[in-house]
């Protein structure tokens, strides 16, 4: 503390003489009506800049009208050697008489600035250079016309951001719009900066230290001591995001500022997209009250730990504390809405206020307030969503689900509360959702019960007993997971049922003795090697009339393979190896396309007598064989013909009996043999004709078994 006590020693020497130096009362028509003294050849005042307390650093004082119009330009009221001391406090500044221009000063508003001397000013709470090289203020005519000797005028990292908003909410050049406009922007300010001060403050009168004006009043001291936290809070937020982006801090608050005069509800970072807003956004995030502390701010240079030993004793004229103080940073809340940014389901939206478990939902409509649901899945509907609701399914039973421990094995299916099997389908669908023997559930009871027994007493496995879908092909009460006849052809299978003899257990007309895979097994087939089964349609085992080897009581076959209904199946049917009705050894249709129930065969050829054309071999179609079924080439018969005679005027009629034998090749026997086509094979005729010509050619073709009525024409 012996800097400060030597400071305090010196700055008191100089407050005695600016209170004798200031002594004079003369007035101006032109301002005195706000500041009786506004021209006197001397005004002072008392000025601090805090960023902590900046010793040693520049002061400057502009008029605002000057400085709207050319911030960098406007005109110094003050001497150029004005300096804040040791302590960071500027007393008993004087204003000159006129500007550089030969203007006096005027009545205000005015605008304070604090900027770092290169090399020689410093921060009183780092002992290092100030992070922030410039800070500002305003203060208005009314203000400085109300100074008394003990006034201070502030600039802080807040009011140089609160100028900027002023500013661009006033949007001209007109000092008394900035001015109208320093309450809202001091709000906005706070609402991004402010740490835990009361939005509603003022930053442009509230003091960061405990000056005169704060003595013996708690509260005000409190929030004073709330105002530096916040300062200390930018200040160390500043110089992080210097050391991370490798920015200026000027740069950093001229993108703020102009990051919250482009949004219309004057927040911070609302739109991403500037790397240094961005940056300054993320290191915001990381404050809580440990956040001075952690970075290295605390203990500061003369060793203070908190806020409160900071501000006691701090300047020469602090006031003495009025009582514990513990003041620290809160959580940002940029939309005021009452709750943490990082407890807030949307940061710039303030009807949002809160999202306790972070899954972006505020809490006002979150189903699960303090349980992370961004879906809000809500199975059964009630205020509860599922990851927070005992009874998730609503079916009345406490599950073991998402919700929590109870009795029901998925509480995410109201169908089921009882389900054993273990889920291949992740942690919350235990089984295979459809409620087991016995269960509580809607559906069920599940075919395939982990541990019960199967269709043929077997237990049923883990892999067996998990069928969400719970097919059942032949309908029994297993399903076709843990059936072993699945298809229910009365053949165990190889399928999904088990090991065993049926190659398809998933078809019930595919199963051993079974050749037409129709559904019906060769030993009871009416039709074996033809399907003729439940699948064939209308061909469905339907009976011939007759029934086989015409032998009474015998069932028909079917007629799918019986087409012509003689009770004789069709040739095609391989009957080797059955048995029962239709068994081996009854012989297969001899004419499968006529109906013959006697099969009869008279040359034992194996070709029914009904199906031949020569039944009898003699070479004589039956169609034309006088006696079909008896073996005779020669016949005896009358031709009739009509002779033409050569001149081809001379018709002569004659009728002559003849003889008539079959051979197998066309031969002439004698000059009065003619080749005559019968219908059917070739015959030699020897004929003896009563006519004038020698030879004959006959050329008629339709006879019959006892004539023919033929043209012959007479040849040269």
């Amino acid at each position: 503390m012996f800097l400060r006590n030597t400071a305090r020693l010196a700055a008191l020497g100089l407050l005695s003489f600016i209170l004798v130096a200031c002594g004079g009362s003369s007035s101006s028509t032109s301002c005195a009506s706000v500041n009786a003294n506004c021209n006197d050849p001397v005004q002072s005042f008392n000025a601090l800049g805090a960023d902590g307390p900046m010793a040693f650093a520049i002061i400057e004082l502009f008029r605002l009208s000057d400085y709207l119009l050319s911030p960098i330009g406007a005109p110094n009221l003050l001497d150029a050697s004005a300096r804040s001391d040791a302590n960071g406090q500027a007393l008993g500044l004087n204003i000159s008489q006129s500007d550089g221009n030969g203007n006096p000063p005027g009545a205000g508003p005015f605008v304070l600035q604090v900027r770092v001397d290169a090399g020689t000013t410093l921060d009183t709470t780092t002992g290092a250079e100030p992070v922030i090289k410039a800070v500002r203020s305003i203060i208005t005519a009314a203000d400085f016309a109300a100074r008394s000797d003990t006034t201070f005028f502030y600039a802080t990292p807040l009011t140089t951001i609160g100028v900027d908003q002023a500013i661009a909410l006033a949007g001209s050049t007109d000092t008394a719009d900035v001015v109208n406009q320093m309450q809202a922007a001091s709000t906005n300010v706070l609402q991004a900066f402010g740490f835990g001060l009361d939005p509603a403050s003022d930053i442009f009168r509230l003091a960061p230290v405990l000056d005169p004006s704060t003595d013996g009043d708690l509260p005000t001291q409190s929030a004073v001591a709330q105002y530096r936290a916040a300062i200390e809070t930018v200040a160390e937020i500043v110089a992080q995001v210097v050391a991370s982006e490798s920015v200026t801090a000027t740069q950093i608050i001229d993108a703020v500022s102009a990051d919250m005069s482009n949004d219309p509800n004057a927040y911070v970072g609302e739109n991403p997209g500037n790397a240094t807003v961005d940056a300054l956004v993320t290191e915001v995030a990381t404050v809580d009250t440990n956040y001075l502390s952690a970075n290295g701010r605390f203990p500061s240079n003369d060793g203070s730990a908190n806020i409160e030993e900071l501000l006691d004793g701090e300047l020469p004229n602090s006031a003495p504390l009025a009582g514990a103080i513990n003041a620290a940073p809160q959580k940002a809340d940029f939309d005021g809405d009452g709750s943490p940014n990082d407890a807030d389901s949307d940061n710039y939206d303030p009807t949002s206020s809160a999202d306790t478990d972070g899954d972006t939902i505020d809490d006002s409509v979150d189903n699960c307030p303090a349980v992370p649901n961004a879906g809000q899945e809500n199975l059964d509907g009630d205020a509860l969503g599922d990851a927070c609701d005992n009874d998730a399914d609503g079916d009345g039973v406490d599950g073991d689900g998402s919700g929590g421990p109870g009795a029901d094995d998925n509480d995410l299916n109201a169908m089921v509360t009882t389900d054993a099997e273990p889920s291949t389908g992740g942690v919350d669908v235990p089984g295979d959702g459809v409620d087991d023997v016995g269960g509580t559930g809607l559906n069920g009871p599940d075919n395939c019960v982990l541990n019960a027994l199967d269709d043929l007493g077997n237990s049923i496995n883990a892999t067996r007993a998990e069928n969400p879908d719970q097919a059942n092909l032949d309908g029994d009460a297993y399903g076709n997971q843990c059936d072993n006849d699945a298809d229910g052809d009365g053949a165990p299978g190889d399928g999904s049922g088990g090991p065993g003899v049926d190659a398809d257990d998933q078809d019930p007309t595919v199963f051993p003795g079974e050749s037409d895979a129709d559904g019906v097994g060769d030993a009871i087939d009416n039709c074996p090697d033809t399907q003729n089964g439940p699948s064939a349609g209308p061909n469905n085992q339907t009976p011939a009339t007759t029934p086989f080897g015409n032998v009474g009581g015998n069932p028909p076959y079917g007629i799918a393979c019986d087409v012509d209904d003689d009770g004789f199946a069709d040739p095609d049917q391989n009957l080797a190896g059955t048995t029962g009705e239709f068994a081996e050894g009854t012989p297969p249709d001899n004419c499968p396309a006529i109906a013959n129930s006697g099969q009869e065969d008279n040359d034992n050829d194996g070709i029914g007598d009904v199906c031949v054309v020569d039944d009898d071999n003699d070479g004589i179609p039956d169609t034309a064989d006088p006696q079909p079924l008896v073996a005779v080439s020669s016949y005896h018969f009358d031709l009739f013909y009509t002779q033409q005679s050569s001149d081809g005027s001379d018709f002569q009629l004659a009728t002559k009996s003849e003889s008539v034998l079959q051979v197998a090749v066309p031969t002439i026997d004698t000059a009065t043999s003619n080749d005559l086509d019968l219908g059917t094979g070739n015959f030699n005729i020897t004929s003896d004709y009563e006519t004038v010509q020698d030879t004959l050619d006959f050329a008629g073709a339709a006879c019959t078994a006892s004539n023919c009525f033929a043209t012959a024409a007479a040849t040269p």
